[in-house]
């Protein structure tokens, strides 16, 4: 929403292609352009995830990649409306780190390290407040769904006119 996204896909509810034009040709016919916001573990209703590869041996064993090249190319068919991608993260990855960074980052690594030291593994250290804290590491991963019907933030998308693609 602080994006200034018209439509915006999650994964806890597959999207309608056509729900998706709809709104974005109503939205450009308003103001020129639409910005659509998706998750890369959004899928399309009645297809598959976009995937990129998966890793056997690793925790998270699908790596989820290219869903925002596949849904500008369906946009731009089924609207003729020229269509554009670009994946936030790389932008993210940018910038000068602040003197904040390195110190937030320099106490962490010590503290992983006192933990090892300490013969105290399987914890992911981070900051609480001013705190440092250590949580295990998940054995299994648990599903992360939001609540479609009673999430805050997503009744305020829906009351604010942004499009969920259903």
């Amino acid at each position: 929403m602080a994006s200034d996204a018209d439509i915006i896909l999650l994964p806890e509810q597959d999207y309608d292609m056509d729900v998706i034009c709809k709104k974005a040709i109503e939205t450009i016919d308003k103001k020129r352009y639409a910005i659509v916001v998706t998750s890369e573990a959004a899928k399309e209703q009645g297809k598959d995830e976009t995937i990129l590869k998966m890793v056997e041996d690793s925790y998270e064993q699908k790596r989820y990649g290219g869903v925002s090249e596949v849904l500008a190319k369906a946009i731009e068919e089924k609207t003729g409306i020229e269509t554009r991608n670009i994946i936030l993260g790389h932008l993210q990855r940018g910038g000068t780190t602040s003197h904040v960074d390195i110190i937030n980052a320099s106490l962490q690594a010590n503290y992983a390290l006192e933990l090892l030291i300490n013969e105290q593994h399987g914890h992911v250290v981070g900051v609480d407040g001013t705190k440092l804290v250590k949580m295990e590491f998940p054995k299994t991963r648990g599903v992360r769904q939001i609540d479609m019907n009673s999430n805050e933030l997503i009744k305020l998308a829906k009351d604010i006119g942004i499009s969920l693609g259903v």
